[in-house]
């Protein structure tokens, strides 16, 4: 819902066999989607091989924004 803060959840997954480390998450600000109460980036210590990890955050879509989705920029 424009306009309304909500926590939305994306599902990591490490589809190699071995450890991924270091993980920076990031979902990127832009005119339509905001981060709230916390940063835009995250990191994650490791994923192990074959395994995922759920990042949880809370965004908000520009209360203007005209539409049924609104993409989101993420980088890895």
């Amino acid at each position: 819902t424009p306009g309304v803060a909500s926590e939305v959840t994306f599902k990591l997954s490490n589809v190699g066999q071995r450890d991924a480390k270091n993980i920076r998450f990031e979902v990127v600000n832009s005119e339509n989607v905001s981060i709230v109460e916390a940063s835009n980036v995250k990191r994650l210590d490791i994923i192990q091989g074959k395994a995922s990890q759920d990042i949880t955050m809370k965004l908000r879509v520009n209360s203007s924004f005209k539409g049924d989705s609104v993409p989101i920029q993420i980088k890895v």
